[in-house]
C-alpha cells in the first residue's frame, strides 16, 4: 500500500468516527418534536404530488426570518381537509392532462391540413 493510500484511508476513517460520534441517536430522533392530535394527519401521507411551499419555516417571509413555533416544512392538516385538497388534486391533475393532449391533437390536426404539413416526409429512413 502506498503512503497516499494509507493516508486516504486514515482521513476516511477519522471522518466516519466524527460523524458516528455526532450523530443522534434513532431514539433521539424518534421523540424530536410534539406529536400532531390524531384527526390531523401531514398532507404529504395524503398526497405527496401537492407541491407545497412551507415558508414560515425559512427566512424567506413576510418579517424577513423563521416564524417562531415552524420547526419543519410540513403541512399538517385535519384529515378531511386533506382529502379534499387530494381530490382537487387529481381533478386538476386529469384537466392538466386532457388538456394537454387536445392542445396537441388541434396542433397535429392543424399541421396535416396545412401546406407544411405534406411536404414533410413522416416515415423514418
Amino acid at each position: 500500500m502506498t503512503r497516499l493510500t494509507t493516508v486516504a484511508r486514515a482521513l476516511i476513517t477519522a471522518f466516519a468516527a466524527v460523524l458516528a460520534s455526532t450523530a443522534p441517536t434513532a431514539t433521539a430522533r424518534a421523540d424530536a418534536g410534539p406529536k400532531a392530535p390524531a384527526d390531523f394527519v401531514a398532507l404529504r401521507s395524503v398526497d405527496p404530488t401537492i407541491i407545497q411551499e412551507m415558508r414560515y419555516v425559512t427566512p424567506h417571509t413576510f418579517v424577513g426570518e423563521r416564524i417562531d413555533g415552524y420547526r419543519q416544512p410540513v403541512c399538517i392538516l385535519t384529515r378531511p381537509a386533506a382529502e379534499a385538497l387530494h381530490k382537487a388534486q387529481r381533478k386538476l391533475l386529469h384537466q392538466a392532462t386532457r388538456s394537454r393532449c387536445t392542445t396537441a391533437t388541434g396542433h397535429n390536426g392543424r399541421w396535416t391540413t396545412s401546406s407544411a404539413g405534406p411536404r414533410i416526409s413522416t416515415t423514418r429512413p
